[in-house]
């Protein structure tokens, strides 16, 4: 039995004075430790890493490749799910816009053809009344949107 595979017991006067001889005997033989630290960073090892994985279990290495290719193929399918649900909410919001827009040159046309009958048959104070309502309406929707715009771009 060598003196590291010793158990640990209670040691005697004689003892120490031995195991102080054998340690200065042993100065001359110091030892060095080298420790290694390895970092990497992604899904997959560096291939000595991965080799040391597969010495260990067999076909380790192999699983560890189709788990990052799995997650490489999961975190792909999401940014697409994430794209096309990016470009269905523009397209909508376009549409919504566009709707809008429609919608307010439809009104304006209305009001101010209603305000020009009623203006030309005889009730001028109700066109004129219709007629500058139906425009102030109209400029005020556009300022309005448009600074909501520049609030949105600048957010």
């Amino acid at each position: 039995m060598t003196d590291e595979s010793k158990p640990i017991a209670p040691k005697s006067q004689s003892e120490d004075s031995q195991d102080s001889t054998t340690l200065s005997e042993n100065d001359d033989d110091s030892k060095e430790v080298i420790s290694q630290e390895i970092k990497f960073a992604g899904p997959i090892p560096p291939p000595g890493l991965l080799e040391a994985y597969e010495k260990v279990l067999e076909g380790s290495a192999d699983r560890i490749l189709k788990r990052a290719e799995s997650q490489t193929a999961h975190r792909q399918s999401m940014e697409q799910q994430s794209l096309s649900l990016e470009k269905q909410r523009l397209s909508n919001s376009h549409s919504e816009v566009r709707m809008g827009q429609i919608s307010g040159l439809i009104i304006g046309v209305v009001a101010i053809g209603s305000a020009l009958y009623a203006a030309l048959n005889g009730a001028e104070i109700y066109g004129g009344f219709i007629g500058t309502t139906s425009i102030i309406g109209l400029v005020s929707a556009f300022i309005y949107g448009s600074k909501r715009k520049q609030k949105n771009h600048q957010e």
